[in-house]
């Protein structure tokens, strides 16, 4: 949530509430999400629904609700409806997760109202964009994680000097960089 309060600016450039709802839907399109925009579900109108089948999960269903401001933050009611709208969706539709999407910024009675629920994530279009498509932070988690490992302490970095042979050279004789059969 501190990106919320440092009011992070997006990259997406957003001027109305269509546009956020085309934007959001295609961020999570991009990570392989099937998604639906507008869709009539449970006698509700969900912005965006993404489902993805998830190994070992099966199919996980988020609602995403998109709020545009042109200006201050989205407050606690809209929060509160939102919340209410999932809580009724949840079980009776098999929904995983709502996720509310703004342009702006959240008012902090806001985001009080979402702490209490775990399965209720506030998410400025920045911090979506982010987490959905810079795969810096992805990426720098996998280093550490290997550099973590055994193996990584166990490898031994090799030098040379020269040029290595061809292919078809080291095959003949059975050689390859740092093995001799």
């Amino acid at each position: 949530m501190d990106g919320m309060r440092a009011g992070k600016r997006s990259k997406g450039g957003v001027s109305g509430p269509s546009e956020l709802e085309a934007y959001v839907a295609s961020l999570y399109s991009i990570l392989g999400y099937t998604v639906k925009t507008n869709v009539p579900l449970g006698g509700q109108q969900i912005d965006v629904l993404v489902e993805r089948h998830l190994e070992g999960i099966g199919v996980t269903r988020i609602i995403v609700e998109c709020k545009y401001k042109a200006s201050g933050s989205v407050s606690n009611q809209d929060v509160y409806d939102t919340i209410s709208a999932f809580e009724a969706l949840m079980k009776a539709q098999g929904i995983s997760l709502c996720v509310m999407v703004t342009n702006t910024k959240f008012s902090q009675q806001a985001q009080n109202a979402a702490d209490n629920n775990k399965l209720f994530k506030l998410v400025q279009l920045a911090e979506l964009e982010d987490d959905l498509v810079n795969v810096a932070d992805s990426l720098l988690a996998l280093k550490k994680g290997y550099e973590s490992e055994q193996i990584f302490h166990e490898f031994l970095p090799q030098s040379a000097h020269g040029r290595l042979p061809l292919l078809k050279e080291r095959w003949k004789h059975r050689q390859y960089v740092g093995f001799n059969h």
